[in-house]
């Protein structure tokens, strides 16, 4: 190595001005692309993503989705749509970023934002809650068809899917939230009024459940942005009764993605497959937006990734929630897709889309 190097430094001496010079160009851009990948910066970038499967049913060739549905009927072309988010990238991927539109940056502050661990922790409690949200919709609007199908739940607590930084909640990811100053909470509206109603920093109690084990902490809200929080993110969290659920259902052990964004379209998926009738007329669909019991479309993020997302798969039909239409429309304008774009509120909007009441 050392006789190597030794060789093509002599080389390097008895060489021309001009190939000294573009010798030592070379060098330095080599080091500071090693740099460029080496740094890295407070910078999320989100970039388009893919499609994935939601429901399967018993008549396909193929098991591949998140949930089988015990029926004969059909599962429907229908898809959830993910991006890829990077935390923390590179210098050079953030240089790379700048040169494509259908990539978003935004600032990231280690010290506040979860970390990536923290990150993909939330994205399974969401996928997770998710799944049991569209399951419950699915059932409910599908029994309104079709008597015989039938689902039992009931109201687990608030499953906490994040902490902030400066929280003094005593919370940990996992834990269920099931009792405020042992009052018992009735959903997620009932603690926000219980947790209001608590004087700025006061401390206060709460029963969770953690790792199967009841127990009982303490907890206060903090003085952060003007604003007395509690500084943790947490959903409702139900569990089915799955001997009492008809047709029996099995949640795939596999999961191809992250997050709660694909809660509306895997409820129109179980929906679709619950029913015989096909009210999806074999069109490709997908779409973004959360789901909650109530059967309300919620709003997302990385919604102009998504539109791209759904024109690299030629989709047919793409469904959006209303807060995020405006957003969607822009891009779907500018990249001139061809797929209806619908805005929906609810899922009962899905449906209505869908059986021709306006949209062929």
């Amino acid at each position: 190595m050392i006789k190597y190097l030794k060789s093509l430094l002599n080389k390097f001496t008895q060489a021309t001005l001009g190939k000294k010079i573009i010798t030592m160009v070379l060098m330095i851009v080599y080091i500071a692309m090693l740099f460029s990948v080496a740094i890295k910066v407070n910078i999320e970038v989100v970039t388009p993503g893919t499609l994935n499967r939601t429901a399967y049913t018993l008549s396909d060739t193929q098991e591949v989705g998140v949930i089988k549905i015990e029926t004969e009927n059909k599962s429907g072309n229908i898809y959830t749509v993910g991006v890829y988010s990077h935390l923390r990238v590179s210098l050079f991927q953030y240089l790379i970023s700048n040169f494509s539109k259908h990539i978003s940056q935004k600032a990231y502050n280690p010290k506040l934002d979860l970390s990536n661990k923290e990150e993909i922790i939330r994205g399974e409690i969401h996928r997770d809650f998710s799944l049991i949200h569209a399951l419950i919709v699915a059932y409910e609007e599908a029994s309104k068809v079709n008597d015989t199908i039938h689902i039992e739940y009931e109201f687990k607590g608030l499953i906490v899917s994040a902490v902030l930084s400066y929280s003094k909640s005593g919370l940990v990811p996992g834990d269920y939230i099931t009792h405020i100053n042992g009052v018992k909470i009735e959903n997620l509206n009932d603690f926000q009024n219980k947790l209001a109603a608590i004087y700025h920093d006061k401390a206060f109690t709460l029963t969770i459940i953690r790792n199967n084990e009841t127990k009982t902490i303490s907890a206060q809200k903090v003085l952060h942005d003007e604003k007395y929080k509690l500084g943790f993110e947490a959903s409702e969290y139900y569990i089915i009764d799955r001997e009492k659920t008809t047709p029996q259902f099995k949640i795939s052990e596999k999961m191809p993605s992250l997050g709660s964004s694909g809660g509306a379209m895997t409820a129109l998926a179980i929906y679709n497959a619950l029913l015989n009738e096909d009210i999806t007329k074999n069109k490709r669909i997908t779409g973004t937006g959360t789901i909650n019991i109530s059967g309300e479309v919620g709003n997302i993020g990385g919604v102009q990734q998504k539109i791209v997302t759904a024109a690299m798969y030629n989709v047919e039909i793409f469904f959006v929630d209303s807060i995020d239409y405006n957003e969607a429309k822009t891009k779907y304008d500018e990249i001139h897709a061809g797929f209806q774009l619908i805005p929906v509120a609810t899922f009962a909007d899905i449906i209505q889309a869908l059986r021709g009441e306006g949209h062929e």
